[in-house]
């Protein structure tokens, strides 16, 4: 039994009785996307073409095709990012708009137009790239506070032809990435039970949205391009199998 195995099984041990229902019959299509990337951040053990490899490999391994949202500036603004960003087309995957610098609809600092400008900067950049969609998904998931700034991106993406991307299962990576890595600053530290502790938030999570008695035709989850992918998205992605979900191609399904 692999480590990570017996980790997961005893934290879910712990959970409520009620989250130990079995897969239904009938598997549910999901739909794999990551955020924030390519990235080009330092992080403990992996570089970043290290972890980016890590990623198509899983991905791979389970026969998943997916969409990588760019934040520009997050790499794919050099010539190392824009290398990863095509390796991944090349490879089968989709990329989508994410904008230029990750800036929040929501904060009333960021004018309207400055967060539509990022949005023409980072399509300008990508295009032609392989497996460039016209796909946005808007940072933060805040597609705005106010009508003006919710119709205002809503007519800006109508007129340039992109769909508004949703989530219906957010792997809530984010709230567990920096104590990754924190703790992988450690030459000795083993991520085992951390990354049992994030795959049982999710399977609850996931049981949730696969029961539910509305639920859409197929999911969408979010996951980012960081250290935490490369190390647990093999996992991830075995959990999510084993709970009847099944991965299909983003085209299969309406992203909007």
């Amino acid at each position: 039994m692999r480590p990570l195995v017996a980790a997961l099984l005893a934290a879910i041990s712990l959970l409520p009785m009620t989250l130990h229902a079995a897969p239904p019959a009938q598997p549910y299509p999901l739909v794999v996307t990551l955020d924030d990337g390519p990235s080009l951040a330092t992080t403990p053990r992996m570089t970043p073409q290290e972890r980016h490899e890590a990623i198509l490999r899983a991905l791979a391994d389970h026969g998943a095709t997916a969409v990588l949202y760019v934040t520009l500036n997050f790499g794919a603004n050099h010539p190392e990012g824009m290398a990863m960003a095509r390796r991944w087309g090349e490879a089968g995957h989709l990329l989508g708009n994410h904008t230029v610098s990750h800036p929040d609809l929501h904060a009333d600092k960021v004018p309207l137009a400055q967060y539509l400008a990022e949005i023409d900067a980072c399509d300008a950049a990508m295009h032609g790239v392989p497996g460039w969609r016209r796909w946005f998904r808007a940072t933060f998931l805040n597609e705005g506070h106010t009508p003006e700034r919710r119709d205002g991106l809503r007519r800006h993406l109508a007129a340039r032809g992109y769909a508004l991307s949703r989530v219906h299962l957010d792997s809530r990576d984010w709230a567990f990435a920096g104590r990754l890595q924190a703790l992988l600053t450690d030459p000795q530290a083993d991520d085992q039970a951390l990354k049992a502790e994030f795959i049982a938030q999710l399977l609850e999570r996931a049981r949730a949205l696969r029961d539910a008695p509305e639920r859409p035709p197929v999911a969408v989850l979010l996951m980012h391009h960081t250290l935490l992918s490369a190390r647990w998205l093999d996992d991830t992605l075995a959990m999510l199998h084993d709970e009847g979900f099944v991965f299909v191609h983003p085209d299969q399904a309406s992203l909007d």
